[in-house]
């Protein structure tokens, strides 16, 4: 079964840059993000457009990303002591897990034009947007009308 939906990228994100999931969005969506799954990359603002269109080749491999080092305060004698909450025995711990996507770029920046929120809302619907979500599922129409319009903008 194919599938394909929007990746959505940080501003600066490169081809060839991971293709980053949060351990929350891959363990929704494993089961559509496995090999020939077709991805759209969309990068936040302040680009706000489609750059890139990419096949997934393989399935994602979980990564770890290493906590920050605490910041240390010089005059508190605690300031060493990891955070907590009230009531909370533990210290508060964050699951810094990831997912990355490999993937191979089928259309980059490179060689297509972005293709703009307005016109991303303009052909899937109005209801389009970009919060928090890393990974928006997309039906074959919607995904072939984004195509679509690079075909449509190359001739």
């Amino acid at each position: 079964m194919t599938t394909q939906g929007i990746l959505v990228v940080h501003p600066g994100w490169h081809e060839g840059d991971a293709a980053v999931l949060d351990r929350a969005t891959y363990q929704r969506y494993q089961d559509e993000l496995q090999e020939g799954t077709r991805v759209l990359f969309y990068m936040k603002e302040p680009v706000d457009a489609l750059v890139g269109e990419a096949q997934v080749t393989g399935n994602p491999v979980q990564a770890e990303i290493e906590p920050e080092a605490p910041v240390s305060d010089p005059v508190s004698p605690r300031a060493e002591e990891p955070v907590r909450r009230m009531n909370d025995p533990q210290p508060t711990r964050i699951d810094q897990r990831t997912y990355h996507l490999p993937y191979l770029m089928l259309h980059s920046i490179d060689n297509i034009s972005q293709i703009p929120l307005g016109t991303i809302r303009a052909r899937i619907g109005s209801e389009f947007g970009v919060f928090d979500d890393e990974w928006i599922p997309l039906t074959e129409e919607q995904y072939d009308a984004l195509v679509g319009e690079w075909e449509h903008n190359a001739s």
